[in-house]
């Protein structure tokens, strides 16, 4: 509390670690006073530190080099010889980090005379917009910077690896170029808003960001980098994009909706083994005529076919048999996040004949008219995580041998079952929420002596 009576006193001191302090002068003394030289390779990390007076500077530091600051918070309250960072003679290789610095009365940043070298302020927050500032005879340099994430990602919301992310700033100067990892990501890079010193400031903005992968068109985007950015990049393919109601038979092949697609009868049939349909949530509407036994989507002969991220929506009831998916002799599908509304009798949201192994989750699937089942996923299947609505009379999952049922949220609201089955074996029901509004079963099986289930 008195006159240098500082806080933490440094004197051509190195390496020592100063953490998760909070650090109170009252007299005209610094928080923390480096001075009057040699101290270097010190990290300080988490501090909290305020001072009341004049001559009480939040940090002090004087021919001090390669030192590490990190997340402190700086407050001040007087205008003489109050700043929050305060510099003197050679500074080079000082780095702050996600720090907040408020010198209420005075600069939050100080450079005095003499000093030189350069600094980098990185997430580092100042109450004065106008920033650091210099003696007119100091020979210091000052970056701010901001960490720059981004993510890349195709239409349909899935992450692209190996996509390259190119940065450049106003000048057309390289500032990074990075690939992305599995999950889309690159790694975190620091960007440079501007450098300052006693005679000027050099913006760097706008950046010009070019992202490119094969197979997809390259995507620019211009930013104004003033803050940290989490910048999310979508890139459309190039190839296999579908506009229209077609039949997809390219085997080992990925398609992408880039449009709502409308149909009298079936729209998408497909035909080859490992197909991916992504749907970029676009809307396919079947079934606009009268016509029975038509499909949103139809798989036939095809294995390995898998189908996301689509809405499928039946026009019009009249007209048995519609179902919104129909997997016809095809093993090893996976069905994931798709929205589907059917109306009408056997109109089905997911029907599934002859074909084995397929997993159905995650999707959304609302049903209405007489036995209009919500699920048939076949034999050695797996329905899991899907939200059910029944307004019908089928059931939400009508089930065959060798079926795992789970977490999945099923709602009947007319004289229907949850889930039904009229012969099974090695049935498992686990951790279901079914609610029944009217006066159907939530769960209806008939057994025989060589069945079992576990529920």
């Amino acid at each position: 509390s008195g006159a240098s009576s500082y806080g933490v006193r440094l004197d051509a001191s190195s390496y020592n670690i100063i953490h998760n302090n909070s650090i109170t002068t009252s007299g005209s003394a610094d928080a923390i006073r480096m001075s009057p030289g040699g101290q270097h390779y010190n990290n300080i990390a988490s501090n909290t530190i305020t001072t009341s007076t004049n001559d009480a500077r939040g940090i002090y530091i004087e021919n001090s080099n390669n030192n590490t600051l990190r997340n402190n918070k700086i407050k001040t309250s007087h205008n003489i010889n109050a700043e929050g960072l305060y510099f003197v003679e050679s500074i080079d290789g000082n780095a702050f980090y996600d720090s907040f610095v408020n010198a209420s009365a005075t600069n939050d940043v100080y450079f005095s005379y003499p000093s030189s070298g350069t600094i980098n302020l990185t997430n580092v927050t100042l109450a004065d917009s106008a920033g650091p500032a210099f003696d007119s005879l100091s020979t210091a340099r000052a970056n701010v910077q901001w960490y720059f994430d981004a993510l890349v990602n195709e239409i349909d919301n899935e992450a692209l690896n190996q996509a390259n992310i190119t940065a450049k700033n106003v000048s057309g100067a390289f500032a990074f170029s990075q690939l992305t990892d599995v999950n889309g990501r690159i790694p975190r890079q620091t960007i440079l808003e501007h450098w300052k010193n006693a005679s000027v400031t050099r913006n760097q903005n706008n950046y010009t960001f070019n992202v490119s992968k094969s197979g997809f068109a390259s995507l620019f985007r211009s930013i104004n980098v003033t803050s940290n950015r989490d910048e999310v990049f979508i890139l459309n393919p190039i190839n296999n994009t579908i506009n229209s109601c077609t039949t997809l038979n390219e085997s080992s092949t990925t398609y992408y909706l880039i449009s709502n697609l409308n149909s009298t009868g079936t729209c998408i049939n497909i035909t080859a083994n490992n197909i991916t349909l992504k749907g970029s949530n676009y809307k396919i509407s079947y079934g606009t005529s009268t016509s029975a036994n038509v499909y949103g989507i139809q798989v036939i002969n095809a294995n390995g076919t898998i189908i996301r991220n689509v809405i499928v929506q039946q026009v019009n009831p009249i007209g048995s048999g519609k179902a919104g998916i129909y997997l016809n002799k095809g093993n090893n599908a996976f069905i994931y996040n798709t929205s589907i509304t059917t109306n009408g009798t056997s109109a089905h949201g997911i029907r599934v004949t002859s074909s084995s192994f397929n997993v159905i989750s995650n999707n959304t699937i609302v049903t209405y008219g007489a036995t209009a089942h919500a699920i048939q996923p076949g034999a050695n299947s797996n329905v899991t995580s899907n939200n059910i609505t029944t307004n019908g009379t089928g059931a939400g999952v009508s089930i065959d041998e060798n079926v795992t049922i789970k977490e999945n949220v099923i709602l009947i609201r007319w004289s229907a079952h949850g889930i039904q089955a009229v012969w099974l074996k090695s049935v498992s029901v686990l951790y279901n929420n079914i609610s029944n509004l009217v006066n159907g079963r939530g769960i209806s099986f008939t057994l025989s002596g060589s069945d079992y289930a576990v529920i």
